[in-house]
């Protein structure tokens, strides 16, 4: 049996100080003023070490770290998830198929992150998840690229629809597609070659 416990970063690894800066500000206020969440890495320690998912070219994202001692972060705090009954062992299998799982490419900031990670090894070593504030942007964020993406396919199918039903209206009203100089010709055909016979005729 061992202790379960969430470690929360703020996010502060951008090359910009002042972006930082920003994003520590901006997790205070929707998170500590608010109770709304705001931008954070997570990582869950159990058997005295900290894991975490990210992105990298080849491999797996899944590793490992000193317990709050991620250095590409700053340090927020802490949540208790419960305790799990695995032996150590179990959560090691564990902790084996999630990272042949999650290899780092598939990394997704919206979808696929290191707090949705959290939620998946929580899951396996049967305790409560983290707290939806952890990941309520990233949760936020992709229904409303959802959302977009949905009302896009939509416009663009509505759009398509309207082309055909005008483009089968027309093809009606002129005969299949065909001009009116060429509908009148393909009326006329016959009566044009019997007056050049009736007119041949004469001249003989």
């Amino acid at each position: 049996m061992s202790l379960v416990t969430l470690h929360v970063y703020d996010i502060t690894n951008t090359q910009y100080e002042a972006a930082n800066s920003a994003i520590q500000n901006l997790n205070r206020f929707t998170k500590d003023a608010l109770g709304a969440g705001g931008i954070f890495h997570g990582a869950v320690e159990v058997n005295g070490d900290e894991w975490s998912y990210g992105y990298c070219d080849r491999g797996s994202g899944v590793y490992p770290c000193r317990p709050k001692g991620n250095t590409g972060y700053t340090y927020r705090e802490s949540v208790a998830l419960g305790v799990t009954a695995l032996a150590p062992a179990s959560v090691q299998r564990i902790l084996h198929a999630l990272r042949l799982s999650w290899p780092g490419h598939e990394y997704d900031l919206l979808a696929k992150n290191c707090n949705h990670f959290c939620a998946a090894l929580c899951e396996k070593l049967g305790v409560m998840p983290p707290p939806q504030w952890v990941n309520r942007f990233a949760g936020h964020a992709d229904a409303t690229v959802a959302a977009v993406t949905y009302a896009r396919d939509q416009t663009n199918k509505a759009f398509a629809e309207i082309s055909s039903a005008a483009s089968a209206a027309w093809e009606s009203l002129t005969g299949g597609g065909k001009s009116s100089e060429e509908t009148g010709a393909a009326a006329s055909g016959d009566g044009g070659s019997g007056g050049e016979v009736a007119r041949t005729g004469g001249t003989a």
